[in-house]
């Protein structure tokens, strides 16, 4: 794998980082919906770690065909947009209205996106540790949205279309 490519994998895994001290902060911010907080945050390790290891994995090849990370651009784009928001909720308050919006255009980024891609690339080039692993990383990633859209919707920040 060459630098680049390093490079912005290590940027998406900043970026899951910060989205992941963004839960934490959530899950003080808002003891009534602590669960629903931690389990997203906790996912975000996973799925840090789960980049950790595709850099283990592929350190010495290139990652499956077709498969390319984001423009580091991009990927610095969504760690600037991650800090921004780790900076605001701790300069001021936000509403849950507030939190729920931030993490949905949070999980909707390029980087986000990403991981999903590389965990379908990782499980359809057949040297993968554990496919169940791998298929439960997935899965939780493709749910993160709809969870908190499902929120959003409980909370009546958003109204049926």
């Amino acid at each position: 794998m060459n630098r680049e490519v390093k490079d912005r994998i290590n940027g998406c895994i900043a970026v899951e980082h910060a989205v992941a001290s963004i839960y934490a902060s959530f899950v003080r911010m808002f003891p009534a919906e602590k669960g629903f907080w931690e389990k997203l945050y906790n996912e975000e390790i996973e799925h840090s770690a789960f980049l950790v290891n595709t850099l283990d994995l592929y350190s010495d090849s290139s990652l499956p065909t077709g498969l390319n990370p984001p423009a580091l651009p991009y990927v610095v784009k969504a760690l600037e947009f991650a800090n921004n928001i780790n900076f605001r909720i701790r300069v001021s308050p936000v509403s849950l209205k507030d939190a729920l919006d931030m993490s949905l255009k949070l999980e909707e980024t390029m980087v986000e996106a990403f991981i999903n891609d590389l965990v379908n690339g990782v499980m359809s080039s057949g040297i993968i540790p554990s496919e169940r692993d791998f298929r439960k990383l997935l899965a939780f990633e493709k749910e993160h949205v709809s969870r908190i859209r499902d929120m959003m919707f409980r909370k009546g920040f958003l109204k049926p279309s």
